[in-house]
């Protein structure tokens, strides 16, 4: 699959490295937030550290007073959420089109089962890939970079059940819920792969 970033493709897929499709959406704070991940991130390439696989490198982001997280690794960009055609029905709040291709585009909440309309006239789409699926998730503010250890992850929240707790992989503090991003798009998302704009 092609990067929508060209510059994070040329990073082999490592937002930690380019970062590029982030900085354009951040404030200066989360900009230098972005920069010192980065920092880290080659830091420890260049010194490998014995506890590197007890951490995880991880982007954060709101949608109203919730906190979510999905693995770096697996962010493609950040870009404001212009249009949406909405699928009423579907798990899927709708698709858009992002540089000529269709992208469908999750809301998190909805999928979880937390109500409420989180669509506002300053979306962000947090475009990600899995499963061989790209994505955009619905976003009201990008948090940034930063780092958990996989130890300090807590069980899904009690009020998730059946089918939504398996999108869950953990619970970090304050209410950091960490997302099962390949199994989220793997039963979720419509594969929109070489839909072209009309």
């Amino acid at each position: 699959m092609t990067s929508a970033n060209p510059d994070l493709a040329a990073s082999g897929g490592d937002p930690a490295r380019s970062g590029a499709g982030l900085r354009g959406e951040l404030s200066s704070e989360q900009e230098q937030e972005l920069l010192r991940a980065r920092a880290r991130a080659l830091a420890r390439k260049a010194a490998p550290d014995a506890d590197a696989g007890q951490r995880l490198e991880v982007l954060e982001f709101r949608l109203g007073q919730e906190a979510y997280a999905v693995e770096a690794s697996q962010v493609v960009e950040v870009c404001p959420l212009r249009t949406l055609r909405a699928l009423p029905g579907a798990e899927l709040l709708g698709v858009t089109h992002l540089r000529g291709r269709v992208l469908s585009v999750l809301d998190v909440k909805r999928v979880l089962g937390v109500a409420g309309d989180n669509l506002t006239d300053r979306n962000l789409l947090v475009v990600v890939a899995a499963s061989g699926l790209e994505t955009g998730l619905l976003a009201h503010t990008v948090q940034g970079l930063r780092s958990l250890e996989r130890d300090e992850l807590g069980a899904p929240l009690p009020t998730l059940a059946g089918t939504a707790r398996s999108y869950v992989r953990g619970m970090g503090r304050e209410g950091l819920v960490l997302l099962d991003l390949e199994r989220l798009l793997r039963e979720t998302v419509v594969d929109t792969r070489g839909a072209r704009q009309p």
